[in-house]
């Protein structure tokens, strides 16, 4: 379990007001953008090492740059492995969570048979790779594989590269446990997305009007 992790406790909810787009997702921006934001991975490694008292396993990223989004065929025995392991966690989840319901998706287990990664610069202009683990991704992937494997990735691709390159994209990004325990040299995967609209800056008047 993540240090960041909390319990959820179960009390009568009531939904108050909505958190619109307004103001260029103003309030939206207060909300999940109220913890640091990184824009040097470097500095995140450095602050995601876990012979730190204060280590961090959950972070918010501001690329630079994104130059490209690409999908990579995965392994048949890798993509069985993870059916597998989807169904096994499943069957623990319902034997310990009275009421547990499983989706319909997750039932069937559905294993995308691709990896999808960002390729992006930080401040630096360092260029990295990393995988992404949005749910949203492989919903997207999954909604539209009806209409073959080619137009799903293209589909994807369409959404996470060419329309989210020009919005003011940021990461959230989680470690995994393995990574930790390993100490690998990249722990993070993206494992989710915030695309408000770039914000409009006004001209600046190189002349005076008067002169």
């Amino acid at each position: 379990m993540r240090k960041e992790s909390h319990f959820c406790v179960s009390l009568p909810t009531t939904c108050e007001g909505h958190v619109d787009t307004r103001d260029g997702w103003k309030e939206r921006k207060q909300i999940c953008l109220r913890t640091e934001v990184f824009h040097n991975y470097s500095q995140l490694e450095v602050a995601s090492d876990t012979g730190r008292q204060d280590f961090i396993s959950l972070a918010t990223f501001k690329p630079k740059e994104i130059i490209d989004f690409v999908a990579v065929p995965k392994d048949p025995a890798e993509t069985e492995r993870e059916k597998n392991e989807v169904l096994e966690n499943l069957r623990i989840q319902a034997e310990l969570i009275e009421g547990f319901d499983i989706p319909e998706y997750w039932k069937m287990a559905q294993s995308i048979p691709y990896t999808f990664y960002y390729v992006f610069k930080d401040d630096s202009d360092t260029e990295y790779r990393l995988m992404v683990e949005d749910w949203e991704t492989m919903m997207l992937y999954l909604n539209c594989r009806n209409q073959g494997e080619q137009k799903a990735i293209e589909k994807v691709r369409d959404k996470y590269f060419n329309e989210f390159k020009n919005k003011d994209l940021y990461f959230f990004m989680g470690t995994r446990r393995e990574a930790h325990l390993r100490r690998w040299k990249k722990p993070y995967s993206i494992v989710g997305v915030f695309y408000p609209p770039k914000e409009i800056q006004p001209e600046l008047e190189l002349f005076d009007e008067n002169s």
